[in-house]
């Protein structure tokens, strides 16, 4: 995955960075899936009735999943976005920019919540929906 080494003039073109803009969001998703396994598994137990690991587990899900759309929409920016030259392209390309930074969080948080579902109700995956 590349940027593209020249300014983006064309429709083709355009049409390249769209595409390449929707595979990596997805990819960034599924990054931050990793990353919230990874948070919600090193977050302790606490002893105790009032156990507040599963409220900080919940937390940190919201956390990534708004650093997950920052992060698509900077990378789609940095990519793409400021190598489009024509008004017209760049208007057609920041619905895209948009949709597919939705899409990385709709992935992020629909996959991570059927994880978190399928699990054990005694693991801390699960405790956190």
């Amino acid at each position: 995955m590349s940027t593209f080494s020249g300014a983006i003039k064309t429709a083709a073109q355009l049409h390249q960075a769209v595409n390449a803009t929707y595979l990596t969001d997805v990819i960034i998703g599924v990054v931050f899936i990793i990353a919230i396994i990874v948070v919600a598994n090193s977050i302790s137990w606490k002893p105790g009735a009032h156990d507040p690991s599963p409220a900080q587990r919940r937390r940190w899900f919201w956390i990534l999943g708004a650093v997950t759309l920052l992060v698509a929409l900077g990378t789609n920016y940095w990519m793409w976005m400021r190598h489009i030259e024509k008004a017209q392209l760049a208007s057609s390309y920041t619905t895209h920019m948009m949709l597919g930074a939705v899409a990385a969080v709709a992935v992020y948080a629909v996959i991570t919540f059927a994880i978190c579902k399928v699990q054990k109700t005694d693991t801390k995956l699960a405790s956190m929906f």
